[in-house]
């Protein structure tokens, strides 16, 4: 007698049902992630809240080393203190940094804060030449991380890199009274692949840049006028800086100019192919304290950013000699507000009392400088773009010649 084998199904079968199930229950259960996911809120504040005045005492070191601990200090850890600074929703910092090919100087230094509901991009950009205390003498603070990296690797700590990139970070965090959420340098390697993977970036070129130097390896050759730059050509312009009145003050704004059409551009012309070219590109020339799931949820939101909602700065101040080197002069009051309009994620204004409170930004042995930090409404540069203005109308970029 034969069986029926009507209502049976095969194992074949079988299988088959469990994978497109499985697939589907991924798929689903990714969409939902992307879709929902947000990064974790992290309320403890960096900074010191007290109002109790620093003595000298206080500010000095004797050491000419990094210091041994990066922690911010204890009084911020009391529940009182976390409870006077709430965050806002939504609201992250960042801190990008760049790196050179011969040494480890950031002479890129930039703040960026999202706000993620309103869609607004804030950028920071600190020059490279900012005069900075540390251990006992002053330094330029485009140095700041090689001295962490130094340190780090001597200590041998697991990732020298990102080891230096939170004590970095957590400098600005104490001194200029901000939360920095995510930290990230990138070489010039990956700078000059990620321009060259998006098939250039198309911007107007104000001027002509020409320029040599062979123990850098650098040679910059930019016609003026609108056209494609590459990868080499980006690299050059982002790094030019002698043939402007301002010199460095002038890169800042050409960087400025750079950065508009880069998001432009990239917003443009996102595919699938590049996405995964340029994560890839990420990965090998990018150190970061950022996860995967957290850059997923960045990218998706920032690529929708409208232009005119993205605005860049210049750390508000003035340039000045210390003996014969030339320094960058943060100005106090003016770079307080900027901080408290653009890059406070608290909903309690940060004040005088608590800002830079141990004073590393300026010299208590230079006149010059101290009248620079102090003199309200003094800063030279103290300018303000946003990236759609850039785009339509350029930057005024004055040249030596």
């Amino acid at each position: 007698m034969k069986k029926n084998n009507r209502n049976k199904i095969s194992t074949g079968k079988i299988v088959g049902i469990v994978l497109i199930i499985t697939i589907f229950s991924v798929v689903s259960l990714a969409s939902a992630f992307i879709l929902f996911y947000r990064p974790p809120v992290d309320n403890k504040v960096p900074f010191d809240t007290e109002t109790s005045e620093i003595t000298d005492s206080e500010t000095s070191e004797d050491s000419n080393d990094p210091p041994l601990s990066t922690d911010p200090p204890e009084t911020n850890k009391q529940e009182s203190d976390n409870n006077e600074y709430t965050p806002k929703s939504e609201v992250f910092n960042f801190l990008v940094l760049g790196h050179d090919r011969v040494a480890l100087n950031t002479d890129v230094i930039m703040l960026i804060s999202y706000d993620v509901k309103d869609g607004k991009v804030s950028i920071l950009q600190i020059p490279r030449d900012t005069y900075i205390e540390l251990w006992g003498s002053r330094h330029k603070i485009n140095s700041v991380f090689a001295a962490y990296y130094n340190k780090a690797k001597s200590e041998k700590a697991a990732d020298p890199y990102l080891t230096a990139l939170g004590d970095f970070a957590s400098i600005l965090e104490q001194n200029l009274c901000i939360k920095i959420h995510y930290y990230a340098i990138m070489d010039l390697n990956g700078f000059v692949n990620i321009v060259d993977i998006i098939g250039g970036v198309d911007m107007y070129v104000p001027e002509t840049l020409s320029y040599s130097d062979p123990e850098q390896n650098l040679y910059i050759s930019i016609p003026a006028g609108y056209q494609t730059l590459s990868g080499k050509q980006a690299e050059g312009l982002v790094r030019y800086r002698m043939g402007y009145v301002n010199a460095d003050i002038g890169r800042l704004n050409a960087q400025k100019m750079f950065v508009s059409a880069f998001i432009q551009k990239v917003q443009s012309s996102l595919t699938l192919d590049n996405v995964a070219k340029i994560t890839d590109e990420v990965l090998k020339n990018l150190t970061s304290n950022i996860t995967a799931a957290d850059s997923v949820y960045f990218a998706k939101s920032i690529l929708s950013v409208d232009l005119s909602k993205i605005e860049m700065f210049t750390l508000p101040g003035n340039g000045t000699y210390v003996g014969k080197a030339s320094y960058y002069v943060m100005n106090r009051p003016d770079t307080l507000a900027l901080i408290n309009s653009h890059f406070n994620i608290y909903d309690k204004e940060i004040s005088d009392a608590i800002f830079d409170k141990n004073l590393v930004f300026v010299s208590e042995d230079y006149s010059d400088v101290k009248a620079l930090y102090y003199n309200e409404g003094a800063s030279t540069v103290k300018d303000e773009f946003s990236a759609q203005e850039i785009i339509d109308n350029s930057i005024d970029i004055p040249m030596l010649n």
